[in-house]
């Protein structure tokens, strides 16, 4: 037996807020899960001078998550100070390319900086509380990790 079905455009309009309602409710659940201020909510990929890097790592929740998707960033910098090691978040980080020219420069980096280079030799510059600290590094295949400690 087959039926004639007509749904006006009300009922139309109703049945797709009901949809749009429980698609937000079942993601709302998968946020709840994750709690506030972790590294999921706070950090995004960003860009200086076409260069992307990912900055962030206060918090174990965000140093977590970094740690994971450490594997697709070829420069990971660590940046902290004092006997203790205690993490610094406001260093000023600078790389220059094998000619000498600036390809990256940011303010605010740290405790952890992930940077996209291209694979080369650069000089990286980190300056923090008016000490300058340099580091040569070459970018490869394998990710290189630089350690700056004031």
């Amino acid at each position: 037996m087959t039926r004639n079905l007509h749904i006006s455009h009300l009922q139309l309009a109703l049945l797709a807020s009901a949809l749009m309602l429980g698609g937000a409710l079942i993601s709302g659940s998968a946020f709840a899960a994750t709690p506030a201020g972790t590294a999921q909510d706070n950090m995004a990929v960003q860009t200086e001078a076409g260069v992307s890097y990912l900055n962030g790592g206060i918090g174990a929740g965000e140093q977590d998550q970094m740690h994971r998707d450490a594997h697709n960033w070829p420069l990971h910098m660590t940046f902290s100070e004092g006997k203790a090691g205690a993490f610094v978040a406001d260093a000023h980080v600078k790389v220059m390319n094998k000619a000498g020219k600036t390809v990256f420069d940011v303010t605010g980096a740290g405790p952890l900086t992930y940077v996209k280079l291209s694979p080369g030799a650069y000089k990286v510059t980190a300056e923090h509380n008016g000490k300058t600290l340099t580091r040569d590094v070459h970018v490869g295949k394998k990710a290189s990790d630089l350690y700056f400690r004031w």
